[in-house]
């Protein structure tokens, strides 16, 4: 839908590669409100927010005591005052519940500081069995620090939860028709590790034939800099 879509979809692709056949999305918000919009915006988007599994209604009965079993999760505040049985039920809603990609979306208390909520969940969510994808809202004075924190996270991680089921519903759409093989063997993108930049993305999608107007990249020297 716009240029940032460009580099977003292709962060998706090249952390997960094809789509699966099904759309289920679960979905942790810590917040309540957050979660009931993504919880929107996914069925606009045609994704389906699939229900939880018995096994977590009984692990969050067991761990927690403010937060109720369901999709879209907020663990509350116990994820920071019982950060022990936080993680679990985190932990518990990707691996018990049977979802094709979940979505973890972070709020602006999310920022990197020491003991904070990015430490106690990151490496729980670091799981190469499953699809997650992380959203965060960067926002000058409260998250800084929180994208460079998230560089290294196997995911896609994306600013803005909509932003992500945008892309996700682009990544899907990209998925022939049932019956209908491909055009041309499937190949990942070649691009960095981490999140790539726009001209970094508009490379690796042009080497799947994806075409571009003409471009350069332009960038200002000193007096004293050699001639590029």
């Amino acid at each position: 839908d716009d240029l940032d879509q460009l580099w977003e979809v292709a962060a998706i692709a090249h952390s997960w590669g094809q789509p699966p056949a099904g759309k289920k999305l679960g979905v942790i918000a810590f917040s309540g409100g957050e979660g009931a919009l993504i919880a929107d915006q996914a069925a606009q988007a045609g994704l389906q927010m699939a229900d939880v599994s018995p096994e977590f209604e009984a692990l969050v009965a067991d761990k927690l005591e403010l937060a109720g079993a369901g999709n879209p999760f907020d663990p509350t505040g116990e994820v920071i005052t019982r950060p022990e049985n936080g993680v679990a039920a985190i932990e518990g809603f990707v691996t018990t519940n049977d979802f094709d990609v979940t979505l973890v979306a972070l709020n602006a208390q999310s920022a990197p500081t020491k003991r904070g909520l990015v430490d106690h969940v990151l490496g729980t969510l670091s799981r190469p069995d499953a699809r997650v994808g992380i959203t965060y809202w960067p926002i000058a004075g409260l998250s800084d620090g929180l994208s460079e924190a998230l560089a290294d996270f196997p995911g896609p991680a994306l600013p803005g939860s909509h932003r992500m089921i945008a892309a996700l519903r682009a990544w899907w759409d990209s998925r022939p028709p049932v019956g209908q093989p491909p055009q041309r063997a499937a190949r990942r993108l070649d691009v960095p590790s981490g999140r790539p930049n726009y001209w970094q993305a508009r490379k690796a999608l042009s080497a799947l034939g994806v075409p571009f107007a003409e471009a350069e990249l332009v960038q200002e020297r000193g007096a004293g800099d050699p001639q590029v």
